[in-house]
């Protein structure tokens, strides 16, 4: 298997296990209490800028895109499970700031541990 396909099958792992560790967050704004939505984004955020800098410390292309990778799961199954719910726009003002939230986050992350990469392989 080549490398490359390793490394986004391993990313997209480790985003799915980021969502299921967001999750409970994420299901904290069906209430829509606005308390639980800045709790929501203060849990997303950490869980995925905690996995993205462990991604980014092992990815070799750029950090956009393995952030992206990370986001990926969490992504697609709570826009579709939204949507085909019929739930349009409580997906829009409740759930979408998390969704960017988790996105920027793992992007960030990404960045991030790539950075402490180079730094350190520079050092050595």
């Amino acid at each position: 298997m080549p490398k490359k396909m390793l490394q986004l099958i391993l990313a997209f792992a480790t985003g799915v296990v980021a969502m299921v560790l967001a999750s409970t967050a994420f299901m904290a704004t069906i209430n829509a209490d606005s308390l639980s939505v800045t709790l929501a984004l203060l849990i997303t955020s950490a869980v995925f800028l905690v996995f993205g800098l462990i991604v980014g410390l092992f990815w070799l292309g750029g950090s956009l895109f393995g952030g992206v990778m990370i986001a990926a799961p969490f992504l697609l199954v709570t826009t579709f499970s939204i949507l085909l719910s019929g739930f349009g726009p409580k997906l829009l003002s409740n759930d979408l700031p998390i969704l960017a939230t988790a996105l920027l986050t793992g992007v960030i992350g990404c960045y991030l541990g790539q950075r402490l990469t180079s730094k350190s392989g520079t050092a050595a």
